[in-house]
């Protein structure tokens, strides 16, 4: 019995292993079962298909349906981007690679947020060492005062000369008057397009700081509200108290008279412009700064002092000859001076102009030409 058991099971494992195994379906043979007891029984079996799973329906297996386990990572708040030593001007919308005044912003952040620094202690450091950088400027200038108060006088002389020729509607004598001027200055070595490069330097620096400054109030940067100190706690509004306005005021027009800025004195400038720029710019300054905010007018008065102690050095004998500075003539002119020669030219103006020599050219041509159309004039007398 057992080897007869034996026989079977061993004909149906061979029966098994020799299948079609693409065949899906498994049937066993009837010798398997001769016996009294039955070994193996296998019903038929249909084994999975790949082609099944891949024909699904995709909508059943799309995974943006699938929820989230894990929510997004918050970004950062403002607060901690700054504690952290990141900079927050993009954040804020005041960062564009092609303006100036953008990398002066980002140069004062950066002082804030190194240094820890309170923003009027960052505005006073940061233009203190802006001006220090860019110390040429004065030099500049001095250089540039020095020769236009050497040749004072003449230079007078030429403006008074083309006043007389506009005077008298000689244009070409202007013009004449004028290529004398070019070559007298140009053999002295004054040049006017120094003067200009100097006001555009210091011009462009000043409203890159004031629009850097203004907009980082505007965007409410963190620190501008309590940043102040003394009297200008929040350096967001304007000056309670108009101090800050009357001096910014005061010391722009020491620094105009003092000629360090300007690459000029006043002295060479003619009247109006004199006045306009010792009086009326520091009216407009006291003015327009008490509407400013105070973060503003910190960087000013900054700025301005700064100037005034360029002035100050270069009076020193020694400084001007290590850089190699010409000496300025002085030459002392008073408001009511200014105001007296404003008042001549006024005069002058209003009173009636002599007549030039090209009218009188076209009126004895006018004459000539009514002498020679018209009858003679017989003398009656004389017959």
């Amino acid at each position: 019995m057992l080897s007869h058991i034996r026989a079977n099971s061993s004909r149906c494992l061979l029966t098994i292993k020799t299948l079609n195994k693409s065949s899906s379906r498994l049937v066993l043979p009837q010798t398997c079962h001769n016996g009294p007891h039955a070994i193996l029984a296998i019903s038929s079996v249909r084994f999975l298909s790949t082609k099944d799973l891949l024909s699904a329906d995709s909508e059943k297996f799309n995974v943006a349906d699938i929820p989230e386990l894990i929510p997004p990572v918050p970004k950062p708040t403002i607060e901690d981007m700054l504690a952290s030593g990141q900079s927050i001007l993009k954040e804020l919308e005041i960062w564009s690679w092609w303006k100036p005044s953008s990398y002066f912003r980002w140069m004062f952040e950066a002082a804030y947020i190194n240094f820890d620094l309170p923003w009027w202690g960052t505005i006073c450091a940061g233009t203190f060492v802006l001006r220090l950088l860019m110390i040429f400027v004065p030099v500049m200038a001095q250089k540039s005062a020095a020769l236009n108060s050497r040749y004072r006088k003449e230079i007078a002389e030429f403006r008074d000369r083309i006043q007389d020729a506009k005077a008298e509607g000689n244009n070409l004598l202007v013009q004449q008057i004028f290529l004398e001027q070019m070559d007298f200055m140009k053999r002295k070595g004054i040049k006017m397009g120094r003067q200009m490069l100097i006001l555009c330097i210091n011009g462009g620096v000043f409203m890159s700081n004031f629009f850097a400054l203004k907009k980082m109030i505007n965007a409410n940067y963190p620190g501008f509200a309590d940043g102040g100190a003394l009297w200008f706690t929040d350096l967001t509004t304007a000056d309670p108290y108009w101090l800050l306005p009357i001096i910014s005021a005061i010391t722009i027009h020491l620094v105009i008279r003092s000629g360090v800025d300007s690459g000029s004195m006043p002295q060479d400038m003619p009247s109006t412009m004199r006045l306009a720029m010792l009086y009326g710019m520091p009216a407009i300054i006291f003015f327009a700064g008490s509407q400013m905010p105070a973060g503003i007018l910190v960087y000013w008065c900054t700025s301005n002092c700064i100037s005034l102690s360029y002035a100050i050095l270069f009076r020193m004998q020694a400084v001007r000859n290590i850089l190699n500075l010409p000496p300025i003539e002085k030459s002392t002119v008073s408001f009511m001076d200014a105001i007296n020669e404003l008042k001549s030219k006024n005069k002058s103006k209003k009173s009636k102009p002599p007549p030039s020599i090209l009218d009188l050219k076209k009126k004895d041509l006018e004459n000539f030409r009514k002498a020679g159309r018209g009858k003679p004039i017989i003398d009656v007398k004389n017959k």
